[in-house]
Parts: C-alpha cells; sequence; structure tokens
C-alpha cells in the first residue's frame, strides 16, 4: 500500500466539501481516465458529461483497495449512518485476493457479486481468471444499490483488464443497480 501511505487526504476532504461524494468522485475518476490516452474515450460517455478534470491525478499508482478505502472513507464521511443502513461494508483487499485465489475450485459458470460496491472482490476474482477480459464480459455480474460505486467497478476494472476489447467500458453489460 506504498500509494495510500503518499495519499493527500487534505485534497480529498476539500474536494468532498466543494463537490459531495458523487461529484467528487466523478471529477477523480474523470482526471484519472484522462491521464491514459486508451480510455479517454470513457469520458465521451453520458456518466461524465459533468465532470471536472482535476489538477491532480489523485487516484494513479492507488490499487483497486486502496481506491475502495478512499471511497469507504468518502461515503462515511458525507453520511455514517446511510452507510450503515444501505449496508456498505467493503471487503478488505487482502481477503479479496484470499477468496479469488479459491475460485478455481468450482466449475465454470456465471458469478454473482450481489453486494459489489466498487467491485474490490470482482477485480480480485476477474484476475485470477486465465481470460480475464472475457470472464469481465460474459462470466460475471456486479450487482449493487449504489450506482457510483458501480461506475467506479466499471471504470477500475476496465483500466485493468481492457486487452483485446477496444471500447470494453461500453460493451460491459453486467452490472446492475
Amino acid at each position: 500500500m506504498s500509494g495510500i501511505f503518499k495519499f493527500d487526504a487534505k485534497k480529498l476532504d476539500g474536494l468532498l466539501a466543494k463537490f459531495g461524494v458523487k461529484n467528487t468522485w466523478l471529477h477523480l475518476l474523470a482526471t484519472h481516465l484522462s491521464s491514459k490516452k486508451e480510455f479517454q474515450y470513457i469520458l465521451a460517455s453520458k456518466e461524465f458529461e459533468k465532470a471536472k478534470i482535476l489538477p491532480t491525478n489523485l487516484l494513479g499508482n492507488l490499487s483497486i483497495g486502496e481506491v475502495s478505502i478512499l471511497y469507504e472513507y468518502s461515503v462515511a464521511k458525507s453520511n455514517s449512518k446511510s452507510r450503515k443502513s444501505n449496508g456498505q461494508f467493503f471487503t478488505p483487499d487482502d481477503v479479496a485476493g484470499f477468496m479469488a485465489s479459491y475460485s478455481n475450485k468450482f466449475g465454470i459458470g456465471i458469478w454473482l457479486d450481489p453486494c459489489s460496491g466498487i467491485g474490490n472482490l470482482s477485480w480480485h476474482l476477474v484476475a485470477a481468471q486465465s481470460d480475464p477480459e472475457e470472464f469481465l464480459l460474459n462470466k460475471i455480474i456486479l450487482s449493487d444499490k449504489d450506482e457510483l460505486a458501480l461506475l467506479i467497478a466499471r471504470c477500475l476494472l476496465t483500466l485493468s483488464f481492457q486487452k483485446r476489447h477496444n471500447n470494453l467500458f461500453q460493451k460491459i453489460k453486467n452490472f446492475r443497480a
């Protein structure tokens, strides 16, 4: 977790105070995507119509687990009571990796992550497959009440696993609120 130790929490707090959780995370994602030429097509999506590019890419060099921690912090900071009532509790990175390491012991089928959040467990499950991109497109369904978390998951999974499929972000149809 070297990236998280260098993370500027004061900048995140300032963004949350100024823009709220949803817009802060849209801006963070847009900034992160804009730094990677092959993924700038995602910024043309309707989800990013109002997103701004920030001067600093705060998500650069962070793992999925570290981003998960920051999202959990953002949600808790904005309204800790709604977080509890909505059942938003995140799978720690090491636990997600451990669970995914056993996925090859199960038969072929479709996997469901019914409370996926930003996709930490799903990311590890996809990464453990022989063809992660194909698995992401056809063998896993992510579901969550938090539409923003699903958007973050879709972006992060695209960034991590897009190889052969150009425009993977638009091709992912298996994320449901």
